[in-house]
C-alpha cells in the first residue's frame, strides 16, 4: 500500500508541475524573447525581454519547488521516510534544475545591471548617483559601469 501512495504522490507531483510550469514547448514569441537582444547588445531596452524571461522562468521554477516541498512536508508528517520522500521527488534533478535557472537569472541580472549603469553614465549621471540608484557604494557603481564597458560591443 505504501508503494501505491508513493506512485500516486509522484503522479500528483507531475500533474502539479505541469500546472505550475505550463506547456513544455515554447511558442515562437517566447523563443524570440529567450534568444536575447536582436540589436545593439548591452542596451537596457534590448536586454529587458531576456531579463524578464529569466525572471519568469525563475518564478515558475520556485513555484514548482515550493509545491514539491509542501508535498514533501505533508508526506513526512504522515510518516513517510526521508529516503522515500527524496527518491520519489528526484531531489538531485530538482536541485540541478533550480541551480541552472538561478544561474541564468544571475547572468541576465548582471548584464541588465551593467547596461543600466552604463546608460545612466552615458546620460550624465555621476557614479554617486548611479550608486544611489542601485543602493550601492560609489566604488561598486564604478565596477558596474566598468564591467558593462568590458562587455560592450566594439
Amino acid at each position: 500500500m505504501a508503494e501505491d501512495t508513493a506512485e500516486d504522490t509522484a503522479e500528483d507531483m507531475a500533474e502539479e508541475r505541469d500546472v505550475v510550469e505550463g506547456p513544455a514547448e515554447d511558442t515562437a514569441e517566447e523563443r524570440d524573447v529567450v534568444e536575447g537582444p536582436a540589436q545593439e547588445p548591452g542596451r537596457p531596452v534590448d536586454l529587458l525581454p531576456w531579463y524578464i524571461e529569466t525572471i519568469d522562468r525563475l518564478v515558475a521554477r520556485l513555484e514548482s519547488y515550493r509545491v514539491q516541498q509542501r508535498q514533501a512536508l505533508e508526506d513526512l508528517r504522515k510518516g513517510m521516510s526521508i529516503t522515500e520522500s527524496v527518491r520519489i521527488r528526484d531531489s538531485a534533478t530538482l536541485s540541478r534544475e533550480l541551480a541552472g535557472v538561478l544561474e541564468d537569472f544571475e547572468e541576465a541580472r548582471r548584464a541588465m545591471r551593467g547596461a543600466v549603469a552604463r546608460a545612466l553614465r552615458d546620460e550624465g549621471s555621476t557614479l554617486r548617483e548611479i550608486g544611489q540608484a542601485f543602493g550601492v557604494s560609489t566604488q561598486l557603481a564604478s565596477r558596474f559601469v566598468s564591467s558593462s564597458l568590458d562587455d560592450a560591443p566594439t
